[in-house]
């Protein structure tokens, strides 16, 4: 393993530990959780939306006419390859941000109806507590900036393959998040205990992120 790829990881188990720490160590009600999550996918889709940005510049028509002008051919060329793979990788940045800022959206409105009623009739005893919310969103903040910060020092020129990668994981983490608040809620209603919400919280999250770091940690790791 070399030592790009360890710092690579470094982020995403960070990002394991923020909320495992919060739960299991600081006694996290299910609404800090779910919270500190929401907040974990806004930020981690605005930065991919901040690569598919990045990327549209660079693979842009001014770019490769750029680059034909300074006789850089095979410069050229890659464009033009990467331009025929963004059109179908689904890396276009008004429809990523579109995508994530609406359902995302939606999903805050839902929870917060959902973690409302259910404190209402009791089955929630504790009142939401900001003070949670407030120093895990800012944990998580540091960790993906850190994040930010190695992507750009690892990835000095983004590919199409590359953002994508992001975006994908962009996605799992949404599909995460919907089955947490569907599954998740379900548990406390039918349980009457908030316990089981955390339970699958922490199962499900490091499980997904621990096969999607090593998935993409072994693609990356195979020859070209």
């Amino acid at each position: 393993m070399t030592i790009k790829r360890v710092i690579d990881a470094i982020p995403a188990v960070a990002r394991n530990i923020v909320p495992l720490n919060g739960i299991f160590a600081l006694n996290w009600q299910p609404g800090s959780a779910i919270a500190v999550y929401w907040v974990e996918s806004v930020l981690m889709a605005a930065v991919a939306v901040g690569f598919c940005v990045r990327l549209k510049r660079q693979i842009s028509n001014e770019a490769m006419t750029e680059a034909r002008a300074a006789g850089a051919l095979d410069e050229a060329a890659h464009i033009a390859d990467e331009q025929r793979a963004a059109r179908t990788a689904g890396v276009n940045p008004a429809q990523v941000s579109l995508f994530f800022g609406v359902s995302l959206a939606v999903f805050g409105v839902f929870i917060a109806v959902i973690l409302w009623m259910l404190a209402s009739k009791g089955t929630i005893d504790r009142p939401f507590d900001w003070e949670e919310v407030t120093d895990g969103t800012t944990a998580i903040a540091v960790v993906i900036a850190v994040g930010l910060a190695i992507d750009l020092y690892l990835l000095p020129a983004t590919s199409v393959a590359a953002v994508k990668e992001r975006v994908n994981a962009c996605l799992t983490r949404w599909g995460l998040l919907w089955t947490l608040g569907f599954v998740g809620t379900a548990l406390i209603v039918f349980t009457g205990s908030p316990g089981w919400f955390l339970w699958l919280f922490a199962v499900l999250k490091t499980c997904v992120e621990t096969l999607a770091g090593a998935e993409r940690g072994f693609r990356r790791g195979r020859p070209a």
